[in-house]
């Protein structure tokens, strides 16, 4: 357990079908954080995780229908700004393939950087760490993404990521599902706020599901990022930046 456990800072996790993998990592998040300082997204998974949490006095938001990442993302913002106060949000995946050994790694930028957008966790994308398919990917929207934002983004996919609360209440989240979190990386860049990134382990465990079909969401994620790019771009020419 992390001592003295700063009080503005809380730990969001979005969950979707994902009760066999959520259950150890809870226990092993726990054993860092605060329980009262974690919060769960059900996105209408139906196995079991809203039950699970309440037994287990996590503070847990459901979804009645399945809605995205995104969507939980912008509920598990809303929910912990609105009724915490909270000033910080670290997010986690619920698969486990994030070790809370790297939280103090966070906790350390939002002391050094109190006016910090977003910190984004980098993996290692070395063959030996990550799969092939995954490497390519992160390779090329990130570039993708540092061309767009004129900044570097080192790592776009990793859902790792702290974000400030004054960032998360000056922006609207329109994308619902997993392009929710490139938009974000996006409208820090347009709003100017700093983004850092910090290093993280790689783990990729077995037993997990990916909820993402590949070709299908690649296309849909150009589509956005370019759409995103489009209405900034044209909003801050209008205004005159």
């Amino acid at each position: 357990m992390i001592t003295n456990w700063p009080e503005n800072t809380y730990v969001l996790v979005p969950s979707y079908k994902s009760i066999g993998q959520l259950r150890p990592f809870i226990k092993s998040l726990t054993e860092t954080v605060p329980k009262e300082y974690i919060c769960v997204v059900d996105d209408a998974s139906n196995d079991g995780t809203y039950e699970f949490c309440i037994d287990s006095g996590i503070d847990c938001v459901r979804h009645h229908r399945n809605r995205g990442k995104g969507a939980a993302l912008r509920t598990g913002f809303s929910h912990l700004i609105s009724t915490k106060g909270c000033e910080w949000i670290l997010t986690m995946d619920a698969d486990g393939q994030h070790s809370p050994a790297d939280i103090p790694r966070f906790l350390t930028e939002s002391k050094i950087n109190p006016a910090l957008g977003i910190c984004i966790g980098v993996r290692d994308m070395r063959l030996k760490s990550m799969p092939p398919d995954r490497i390519i990917s992160n390779r090329l929207t990130s570039r993708i993404l540092s061309l767009l934002t004129k900044r570097r983004i080192a790592d776009s996919q990793c859902g790792y990521r702290l974000y400030s609360a004054k960032f998360i209440k000056s922006i609207q989240i329109e994308y619902n599902r997993f392009q929710a979190e490139s938009e974000l990386i996006q409208k820090a860049a347009a709003k100017h706020f700093p983004i850092r990134f910090t290093g993280v382990q790689t783990l990729y465990l077995k037993g997990g599901s990916s909820h993402i079909s590949h070709l299908l969401d690649t296309l849909r994620w150009i589509a956005a990022v370019g759409r995103v790019w489009f209405k900034l771009t044209f909003t801050n020419r209008k205004r005159g930046f």
